[in-house]
């Protein structure tokens, strides 16, 4: 008795919208000559927080935080503090506001000092 055999379908995919996405975010990285850390924070939303910029927590000008808090927490709320790396060289607090919009609309405090 002979198997018969299938016939092999197969299917083609469509492109993925998270490739789309991935390429339309490198061609933008081209056409604006601008770092990744920075087009993320672009994309970011900014809306449902409140920033205290710049509090100073020393007397030598780097010595500055900035405070993210969520704009629909009423009372308490837990408080992380994100420290960046740089060697205590290079970086900026601000380099990080997508930490602090995401933390935030979690419903966290956040506190990025430079």
């Amino acid at each position: 008795m002979r198997k018969r055999r299938l016939a092999r379908q197969t299917h083609r995919l469509a492109p993925s919208t998270s490739w789309l996405h991935l390429a339309m975010l490198l061609l933008s990285l081209a056409l604006t000559d601008c770092s990744p850390i920075q087009l993320v924070n672009e994309l970011s939303p900014s809306s449902h927080y409140q920033l205290t910029a710049d509090l100073a927590y020393g007397s030598i000008e780097r010595q500055k935080l900035d405070v993210y808090s969520p704009g629909s927490a009423p009372g308490s709320s837990p408080l992380i503090v994100f420290f960046y790396g740089g060697g205590w060289q290079d970086g900026n607090k601000a380099d990080y506001e997508f930490v602090a919009s995401s933390l935030t609309e979690a419903g966290y405090v956040v506190i990025i000092p430079d």
